[in-house]
C-alpha cells in the first residue's frame, strides 16, 4: 500500500476497497477521485520488481501503472474522504475548520484530541 503523509484526510474506507479489489485479484490497485487516479495505490508483491524498475524520481510508480492499464484496477473513492494534499502552509489552513480543529477525516467520530501538558 502507498499511502501518502501529506494526504491527512485520505479515508480508511479508501483503504477498505483497495484491500477489496486486492483480495479479488487485482495486482494493482488505483484510488480515483473524481475519476482521476490518486493515492492511495495497492500493489501486489509480485510486481514490486517491475514497478521498482520502472520507478524514478518523485513519480514512483506512475511510470508502471502508464504502461500496464491492463493489469491496473481503479477503485472509485468519492465520498471516502479527501485526496488533497498539504504542500504549503495555506494548503494546511484549508484543511482548518473555522473552531481551529483540523476537518475531521469521513468516519471519525471526533478531532484528535491535544494534550495541552508539554512532553
Amino acid at each position: 500500500m502507498i499511502a501518502l503523509a501529506d494526504q491527512p484526510l485520505v479515508g480508511a474506507e479508501a483503504v477498505r476497497r483497495l484491500l477489496t479489489a486486492h483480495a479479488s485479484g487485482a495486482v494493482a490497485a488505483v484510488a480515483s477521485y473524481g475519476g482521476q487516479p490518486r493515492n492511495p495505490v495497492l500493489l501486489h508483491r509480485a510486481i514490486w520488481a517491475e514497478v521498482s524498475a520502472l520507478a524514478h524520481g518523485d513519480v514512483g510508480a506512475r511510470a508502471w501503472l502508464r504502461t500496464n492499464p491492463d493489469r491496473v484496477v481503479t477503485v472509485p473513492c468519492d465520498g471516502t474522504g479527501s485526496p488533497d494534499d498539504v504542500d504549503t502552509p495555506d494548503d494546511l489552513a484549508r484543511l482548518v475548520g473555522s473552531d481551529g480543529w483540523p476537518l475531521t477525516p469521513p468516519g471519525a467520530s471526533q478531532p484528535p484530541q491535544v494534550d495541552p501538558q508539554p512532553w
